[in-house]
């Protein structure tokens, strides 16, 4: 058994006569979370996160005359289109006819600049509909992409992806927005649900902004939107970060054929095993992730330096996994679980996360540790490593001010999965429990008992 360290006992002291101050709501720096929980560790660098995009707010508003002062292209085919490669200039305009574009395999590559992107969009919003086999790929920087819609798919092609921005490392899309975007249903025939990997949206690129979209009613196999490349330049060159901002997007309806062991039933997947010590910060803001049932995960992240802000999680099979990744923030999420068997909350792995002001609720069926609200990861490597085969270390691990509602359960599992045999033995250490309301009493399952846990640091009490 370790002992608890002198920090953690001092710590427990100060809470427990100190209630915590001014609750922060988006608080987008660690003094503001730490002014709130005295004494907690935070490592936030919220300085380098986009939480806003200024090319999508003035095309939201209907303020972008400014930005778009070119030439004013209209396209109906896939000839118009080819007419216009390598003729496109910072600030034109290309229109999409409104109508069905079936089997087209729309690309384009140009490159606006931040005064004057090029603007691709439909003629009116979900107005030009991609059916069939089309997809559609845009590569170079300052492209607006919005209003298209992908519907009716019929996919016969493995490794299909339905809309790209970027295109490998070598075709970035950078400083890229998609906006009020549809890909509903574009799925293959049902015998080719578990053989025939769809993607419907892949990002790559640093500084792209996906808003206002719906993205559901996936059948076949293969994640939904993939991240997972990060930029292969040097991240001490300077501000080479992935920046996503995904924000606003209805994400409903990924429905496997049958359970899915492999993972390939993810709705999203932000950076890979081998980047995961890099840092991405990306952040997932206000959306909605619902009716998931391929999986496991949910979300899965595997890059470090990410906020998961405002999120609604609702009747998905699966877990927000901080997967292989370091400092996440998840913040004022709500996570529902709508009766659904095998919901779960956040599952945690690695270390400096916080997970505050967030409300779980109806996360009353877990089928195992994997899917209770909050689950605590027992780890087999001290630090976080690319390329790790097993799980790093949770430490410096912050719960506070969220809210637990209709559990029938404790809903904190600590040390969940160990496994001595595969080295499986470094406990979580260094937890703060602060704040929290709980339905129930006795709000913590220690896996394996209390007594071979150190450093938790709880000031928390049922209602």
């Amino acid at each position: 058994m370790r002992l608890i360290p002198v920090l953690a006992v001092v710590l427990a002291a100060t809470l427990a006569s100190a209630a915590p101050g001014p609750v922060p709501r988006n608080a987008q720096s660690c003094a503001a979370l730490v002014k709130a929980y005295p004494g907690a560790p935070c490592s936030f660098d919220l300085t380098k996160f986009r939480f806003d995009d200024r090319v999508l707010d003035a095309v939201e508003s209907g303020a972008s005359a400014r930005l778009f002062t070119g030439q004013r292209y209209t396209v109906r085919n896939a000839q118009d289109l080819a007419q216009l490669r390598g003729k496109l200039k910072p600030g034109d305009e290309v229109v999409l006819a409104n109508g069905e574009w079936p089997d087209i395999a729309f690309s384009l590559h140009a490159d606006g600049t931040e005064a004057h992107p090029i603007y691709i969009h439909a003629q009116s919003d979900a107005g030009a509909v991609f059916t069939g086999t089309g997809s559609a790929a845009f590569s170079g920087s300052h492209l607006v992409v919005r209003g298209l819609a992908f519907r009716r798919g019929a996919v016969v092609r493995d490794q299909f992806v339905v809309l790209r921005l970027g295109d490998g490392d070598a075709n970035p899309c950078d400083r890229c927005v998609a906006d009020r975007i549809t890909i509903d249903a574009y799925n293959s025939a049902p015998e080719g649900y578990d053989t025939i990997k769809v993607l419907y949206l892949v990002l790559v690129g640093r500084d792209i902004t996906v808003a206002n979209s719906f993205l559901g009613n996936k059948k076949n196999t293969g994640t939904m939107i993939s991240a997972s490349q990060l930029p292969a330049c040097p991240q001490d060159a300077g501000g080479c970060y992935q920046r996503l901002l995904f924000v606003k997007n209805d994400i409903s309806g990924f429905t496997a054929a049958k359970p899915d062991p492999n993972g390939d039933h993810k709705l999203i997947q932000l950076g890979w095993s081998a980047v995961s010590t890099r840092s991405a910060y990306s952040a997932i803001l206000d959306n909605v992730f619902e009716h998931a049932t391929g999986e496991n995960e949910t979300i899965s992240l595997k890059a470090s330096d990410v906020v998961v802000r405002g999120n609604l999680f609702r009747a998905n099979r699966g877990v927000l996994n901080l997967r292989s990744t370091n400092r996440v923030l998840v913040e004022n999420n709500i996570f529902d679980g709508a009766g659904i068997d095998g919901m779960g909350g956040v599952r945690v792995e690695g270390a400096g996360h916080w997970i505050v002001h967030n409300l779980f609720k109806n996360l009353d069926h877990p089928s195992d540790y994997y899917y209770w609200p909050i689950a605590i990861h027992t780890a087999s490597d001290e630090d976080l490593k690319d390329k790790a085969e097993d799980y790093a270390r949770v430490k410096d691990l912050v719960i506070a001010g969220n809210r637990f509602e209709n559990d029938l359960s404790p809903p904190i599992a600590l040390g969940i999965y160990p496994d001595a045999a595969h080295g499986r033995v470094l406990l979580p250490e260094n937890v703060f429990l602060l704040g929290n309301s709980f339905s129930r009493p006795g709000a913590i399952f220690f896996v394996g008992g209390p007594a071979q846990y150190g450093a938790i640091v709880e000031h928390d009490a049922p209602n």
